[in-house]
């Protein structure tokens, strides 16, 4: 099975559901639902007054938005002005709504901002929520226009607010509101959330239209985790609802949405197939804009599939169509024309079309100027609007003090010693109510100042216990350690003199030496075993750590030297980057750095094993990593290896007791540092650790008495 993600504000179905689309739903009239052409001209012929008219007028500009942009323009301002003639403000503020379509449309966001605005207005003056649950919005659309995010879902949760449980149509189209503009700010998690709000809302509706759309939702979300399939049965079920409710540009839509689902499946003659019959059937009915955008997708799907004879076919039936499109598809059917003429070498027709594209570029350019302008002088003419009404505001206000100045000298003379010795009681008032609060915070700090001495001598107490517990089990932690190796220290000593014997009267027993050295291994690694428990003991949190000036090519110098032995048993390279002196707490740095040398050279079956060590610095800190191209160490595995004991090898394979890594850390994070693995297997390690560039103040005057760096 094909799969592809895909964005949910970039599927087609999304050009109706799309926050440029006014929801309305049950208010006085019927809005939002589209009704046939010649039904609505028969109940306008037969209205009995404006208001009905007026309702009429704006479900014509409706019906006629995905047809014609010019009809939609007429019929919304014959709407505004018969709304106003009857003064029925519910179908003015629509009216308004539906030339700002005509105006996003047309790719004129502010002017559309600024009508919006208006219908807002009109509908919180007669206090309909629905109408203002509308405006509010597609108010969001400007704001997310113009990246104005905080603005958008400002105006989406205030739509929300307005609306009610029953206005499941107008709900499920919020939702995915906010689900796309929180897909376009980068939460696709939460644009997720949103659009299964809007499908759970959805499925609580009968409504033909709401099944629709939700069975879209559905889709879109199966096509978003990338289950073509799943989208593909959606799409054919919201296809059966939009059959049954008879609604045809809803039937198109969705066609055209299955043909790019499967064309991201594979399955492209089945996706042209239905390219051709939605083209055919969106210019029949005349959805003159579905139709454009059905035949620039069709032609680049042409194209993508090199079907450069059905391209050409296409330009010359419908030549006459071009002239029809807007700019930007008249360019991309143009410029897929002169590509297929170029396959055919057909050169001359080519430039000329070529050409052709050239001018109608820098005609959209022109236009592209011409509606920034226009938005400019929109945006302006709204911000003088705001600055009018300001001043007009402190003007009403101004004529007011001086009316109440003329008038009311009595009146605000009398108000004003009110006033005073109200102030003046609400005065003593406060000030008895202050003394009784201080005395009280008084008593309170006094109480709590108690509690917190009684708590610090219990702290102490409790760190002086804990403080002798720690010394005392160092102390038996170094007795049963003692005691652990000298029985071990006996069996090795015995098992040496049993095998001297046994070479002194010429046994060749083969299994018994082998069972001897097997002895002798197990007590080496029981006794390296103990070493490294006992010191893992020793190293404690939180110790204070002396930083002193540290040259570390001097110290790595020394543990080369130390390691000397295995360096050459390996024939390993140890080199160095940008060492220099710098703070740090050098002896705890120099156990650190010969473990992980040590580890790096142990864990490596290459040629030629490498360690690369380097030093550097950032803000408040220093670092210090080695590099090596050992085995590596799997992702899964890279955190438990700093555990006691955790071994990823058999110790056949490789000797140790599994508290290497767990001493690095234990000492390195005692002295206020971190440790970083990054491994891959077969491709080395790196460690890096991290110290501050100061150092830690002492907790306790005990510091004194350390050795300085060495863990206690």
């Amino acid at each position: 099975m094909h799969t592809h993600k895909i964005k949910i504000r970039t599927v087609k179905i999304a050009i109706l559901l799309c926050c440029l689309v006014p929801l309305y739903g049950q208010t006085e009239h019927n809005y939002g639902r589209t009704q046939p052409i010649p039904h609505l001209r028969q109940q306008l012929n037969k209205a009995p007054n404006d208001s009905i008219k007026a309702y009429l007028y704006n479900e014509l500009s409706w019906a006629f938005h995905m047809r014609d942009i010019d009809s939609t323009a007429f019929y919304a301002q014959t709407a505004l002005e018969t709304a106003r003639k009857s003064s029925y403000a519910a179908a003015e503020a629509r009216a308004l709504n539906l030339q700002a379509v005509v105006s996003y449309i047309l790719q004129r966001p502010t002017e559309a901002f600024t009508l919006n605005r208006k219908a807002l207005k009109i509908a919180e003056s007669i206090q309909d929520s629905f109408l203002i649950s509308a405006a509010c919005n597609d108010i969001s659309s400007y704001y997310t226009y113009n990246s104005g995010a905080d603005s958008a879902l400002y105006y989406l949760q205030k739509s929300l607010a307005h609306l009610t449980p029953e206005d499941t149509m107008a709900l499920s189209y919020v939702w995915y509101n906010i689900s796309v503009l929180q897909e376009e700010l980068g939460n696709d998690e939460l644009a997720v959330d949103y659009l299964e709000k809007a499908i759970a809302i959805g499925k609580q509706s009968q409504d033909p239209t709401v099944k629709i759309n939700t069975a879209i939702y559905e889709a879109l979300w199966h096509a978003f985790k990338g289950n073509t399939e799943r989208a593909v049965d959606k799409l054919q079920q919201a296809l059966g609802y939009a059959i049954n409710s008879e609604d045809e540009y809803q039937q198109l839509l969705i066609n055209n949405y299955l043909a790019y689902l499967k064309k991201t499946q594979g399955r492209l003659e089945e996706a042209g197939l239905i390219y051709k019959e939605v083209l055919n059937a969106s210019w029949s009915r005349q959805y003159h804009r579905l139709y454009n955008n059905i035949l620039t997708d069709y032609v680049d799907f042409l194209l993508n599939n090199q079907e450069y004879d059905k391209i050409l076919n296409i330009a010359q039936q419908r030549r006459s169509d071009f002239q029809n499109l807007e700019l930007k598809h008249r360019i991309s059917v143009y410029n897929a024309t002169a590509k297929a003429f170029m396959h055919k070498q057909q050169y001359r027709k080519a430039a000329l079309l070529k050409d052709t594209i050239l001018m109608y570029k820098d005609s959209l350019l022109n236009l592209d100027k011409q509606r920034t302008f226009t938005d400019l002088e929109y945006k302006y003419q709204l911000e003088s609007e705001v600055r009018e009404n300001k001043l007009l505001k402190l003007e009403q206000e101004a004529t007011k003090l001086e009316m109440a100045r003329k008038n009311g000298w009595l009146t605000a003379g009398g108000a004003f010693l009110a006033f005073v010795l109200s102030f003046l009681f609400a005065l003593s008032v406060f000030y008895r109510q202050k003394k009784r609060s201080n005395k009280e915070l008084s008593r309170l700090v006094a109480l709590q100042t108690h509690e917190l001495r009684m708590a610090n001598r219990e702290l102490r107490k409790s760190n002086d216990a804990l403080e002798k517990s720690n010394e005392e089990l160092e102390r038996f932690a170094y007795i049963t350690s003692h005691d652990m190796k000298e029985p071990l220290r006996n069996i090795n000593s015995f098992s040496m003199l049993l095998e001297r014997r046994l070479h002194a009267i010429e046994v060749k027993d083969t299994p018994a030496l082998e069972f001897l050295d097997f002895i002798k291994r197990g007590t080496l690694q029981m006794h390296n075993l103990i070493e490294d428990v006992l010191f893992y003991t020793k190293v404690r949190q939180g110790y204070e750590s002396l930083y002193t000036p540290t040259d570390f090519k001097a110290l790595l110098a020394q543990i080369k030297e130390q390691l000397a032995p295995l360096i050459a048993e390996k024939k390993a390279v140890v080199e160095a980057h940008a060492l220099t002196t710098c703070a740090a707490p050098a002896s705890i740095l120099s156990i650190v750095l010969k473990n992980l040398i040590e580890n790096g050279l142990k864990y490596n079956e290459s040629e030629l094993p490498r360690i690369i060590v380097r030093q550097g610095e950032e803000a408040d800190q220093w670092w210090i990593s080695l590099e090596d191209n050992g085995i590596g160490i799997a992702p899964a595995f890279q955190d438990k290896v700093f555990n006691m004991f955790y071994r990823l090898h058999d110790r056949s394979a490789y000797q140790g007791t599994g508290l290497g890594l767990a001493i690095v850390k234990r000492l390195i994070e005692g002295a206020h540092g971190t440790i970083v693995l990054e491994s891959q297997v077969g491709q080395g390690s790196i460690f890096r650790v991290y110290w501050p560039k100061e150092a830690p103040v002492a907790l306790s005057d005990r510091s004194e008495n350390r050795k300085p760096g060495i863990p206690v």
